[in-house]
């Protein structure tokens, strides 16, 4: 189960880092023919939530440094997509919701695994 873990939470920081890295390389990029999903700052902000997010799940955890730190970090992506689910609903990106939807999963299965049975 530990290497399910690490797996689900290597896949969370991808898709976090990936999302970071996006927002901060062009915070005013717009999706084709439609107004961006949040303003600029906001974009830049989440860009670097999104970063810490994906250095929270991975770093302590294969550091041993404070690997508490890592469920917690799972946790706070859980929250990160509790918000981006409406938000990307409501612009009619079906695609991003799927993505959402299962990234929650994947947090809230982490943040499960590492706070109990499988805690580092």
């Amino acid at each position: 189960m530990n290497v399910v873990l690490w797996i689900a939470q290597g896949l969370v920081a991808a898709v976090f880092l990936a999302a970071g890295l996006m927002k901060l390389s062009s915070p005013a990029a717009r999706p084709a023919g439609r107004t961006p999903l949040l303003s600029p700052r906001v974009s830049v902000v989440m860009g670097v939530v999104d970063v810490v997010g994906a250095a929270g799940v991975i770093l302590p955890a294969a550091t041993g440094i404070a690997p508490v730190l890592t469920p917690v970090a799972a946790v706070g992506t859980g929250v990160v997509m509790v918000g981006a689910i409406p938000l990307h609903a409501r612009h009619g990106d079906r695609t991003g919701v799927v993505a959402c939807v299962v990234t929650l999963l994947l947090s809230v299965f982490i943040a499960w695994g590492r706070f109990g049975p499988y805690a580092l």
